[in-house]
């Protein structure tokens, strides 16, 4: 990130260049557990057309 660019800038920028991933609810939630993800961010399966934040 250059010097004073905003975060939100910068993720745009991403998500219009990055490819959607294949994925399925199993791989997703093994994502969730394997990395341990907080119970309070609220993670849901994205379904298709959607992305996970």
């Amino acid at each position: 990130m250059s010097t004073g660019e905003q975060p939100e800038t910068l993720a745009e920028e991403m998500s219009s260049s990055l490819l959607p991933l294949k994925r399925s609810e199993e791989t997703f939630n093994g994502l969730v557990t394997g990395f341990k993800f907080s119970a309070s961010w609220g993670d849901i399966c994205p379904h298709d057309g959607q992305t996970a934040v």
